[in-house]
């Protein structure tokens, strides 16, 4: 992450390290990363394998169902 300062009338860039997650060693990290595809969601999985933590993607897709459709997919999940 990149921040602005000012040093007097002259402005400089400074870089600003991200914070490091700490985990124990014994312990494997593992995460769920909600990607909407856009950059923050690309970042946030380049971050988390460059600190070599398992991640899983999730995109979700919604998509709009009649009334009729609504019904008989409720009664597939929960009649089975």
């Amino acid at each position: 992450m990149v921040k602005s300062a000012r040093f007097g009338s002259v402005r400089s860039w400074v870089q600003v390290p991200l914070p490091r997650l700490t985990i124990p060693k014994k312990i494997k990290a593992k995460a769920l990363v909600l990607f909407s595809g856009g950059l923050d969601s690309l970042l946030t999985c380049k971050i988390l394998q460059k600190q070599k933590i398992d991640f899983t993607p999730v995109f979700l897709k919604l998509i709009s169902l009649t009334q009729q459709r609504r019904k008989k997919l409720s009664k597939e999940i929960v009649c089975g």
